[in-house]
């Protein structure tokens, strides 16, 4: 706490020290560039802040993680925790049970569920739309029209809760 209150301070310092004009000089810093300041991440937003904040919490590497998650480019991998980078859908199911939950806490429509429960399970819309022997397209459109064909829904969520049930058979 002492510290972060330490970086807040540094970083006003030098920020009322670049001014136009000004005769203060910081007492607390003499760097030529901003201080550091890193807030903590309290409320993770992206998939990547989920990731890390678990890693943090299980006093993890980057590499240890990897290993867990199945990644072999390490630069991917930064870049989902650093910059909010997406992971290719096929990580997904091995993410969601590193992190032991999935980090989306609402859905904002029934397609959003649908295409939740698809990541969930790790599955592009082609794949699906292969394995149920739907039209070029139908799962794209099912998860992000206004409109949804019921019998599509349908047909969608009996599929994802199978594959979900499969996922979590043994547990």
């Amino acid at each position: 706490m002492l510290n972060s209150i330490k970086g807040f301070l540094e970083a006003i310092d030098w920020q009322i020290s670049k001014k136009e004009n000004s005769k203060f000089i910081p007492a607390r810093t003499k760097c030529k560039s901003p201080p550091k300041f890193h807030t903590p991440i309290s409320f993770p937003e992206t998939l990547g802040e989920h990731i890390a904040l678990k890693r943090k919490q299980l006093k993890l590497t980057q590499a240890e993680v990897m290993v867990k998650i199945g990644v072999i480019s390490a630069s991917a991998y930064r870049s989902w925790e650093r910059y909010g980078v997406s992971p290719k859908i096929k990580y997904y199911p091995k993410i969601m049970e590193f992190l032991g939950y999935c980090p989306v806490h609402y859905c904002q429509s029934e397609g959003h569920l649908l295409k939740l429960m698809r990541e969930h399970i790790g599955l592009s819309y082609r794949q699906v739309d292969s394995l149920l022997n739907l039209s070029k397209g139908c799962t794209y459109r099912a998860e992000t029209s206004n409109y949804l064909n019921p019998e599509v829904a349908i047909t969608l969520k009996k599929f994802y809760s199978a594959k979900i049930e499969c996922l979590y058979e043994f547990e």
